[in-house]
């Protein structure tokens, strides 16, 4: 009984350190548009919280372009290219992603739907982050 134990320790031990030890690199996706939400400025409260709207209301300040949302369709295209959206930023129409593979990169800046501009984030070694720099 206790060699069976000591296989599955030692078979438990290897599989978390595998885990953990896997890098994953974050990219930053410039899009070229935010494509086609189904979202329109003539309904904010879809979109928008319920005290932004009340807020704006107040302070005078319309509802633009910037404030909607990123279409599905992109952050699909981006799952199905390698990169797990992470972090959207809608105003300055970018996406981090995450991907365990480095050149997942090269794919993204081929997408019809970015810029051609690609900037790493970060890359993590398990839960601890290495290095920052930009690819293009």
């Amino acid at each position: 009984m206790s060699k069976y134990i000591g296989i599955f320790v030692f078979v438990f031990s290897l599989f978390s350190l595998g885990v953990h030890a896997g890098e994953s690199f974050r990219f930053r996706v410039y899009l070229k548009d935010k494509g086609d939400s189904g979202y329109t400025l003539d309904n904010p409260e879809e979109y928008l919280s319920k005290e932004s709207v009340e807020r704006r209301n107040r302070q005078g300040i319309s509802v633009s372009e910037s404030d909607l949302p990123i279409a599905q369709a992109y952050l699909d295209t981006l799952s199905a290219n390698g990169g797990k959206p992470v972090l959207e930023s809608k105003w300055f129409s970018t996406v981090v992603v995450s991907s365990p593979d480095s050149l997942v990169a090269e794919r993204l800046l081929r997408l019809p739907i970015g810029s051609g501009k690609v900037t790493r984030k970060s890359i993590f070694l398990g839960r601890r982050m290495i290095r920052h720099g930009l690819c293009q």
